[in-house]
């Protein structure tokens, strides 16, 4: 059981390196993980919650993989991803609400 803290990765899809090791971090996380928390910036710009964009689509299954996976997840917005709103499903950590992707 662990639980990980991670913030200002700054994903973008000008970075696919990034977003590539973003998903093999999580998918070894889900493997010891009870809780992750993502402490803001999580991209470098989220243009709104209906961005359909091949990267936006990779980086929502990556999270919906762990949250299926039972891995509680939290998330507090940034000053770069301060747009994610409640189309993404995403639950200030605040409120310490479980993120439903």
């Amino acid at each position: 059981m662990s639980i990980i803290f991670i913030s200002d990765i700054h994903l973008s899809s000008d970075k696919p390196h990034l977003t590539d090791f973003f998903k093999s971090f999580i998918g070894q996380c889900c493997e010891t993980a009870t809780h992750i928390y993502i402490l803001g910036d999580l991209f470098d710009l989220w243009l709104g919650d209906d961005d359909e964009s091949h990267f936006a689509r990779e980086v929502k299954a990556t999270l919906k993989k762990a949250t299926d996976k039972g891995i509680n997840l939290f998330f507090q917005k940034g000053n770069k991803d301060f747009t994610i709103g409640k189309n993404s499903h995403a639950k200030p950590i605040y409120r310490f609400s479980r993120m439903n992707i």
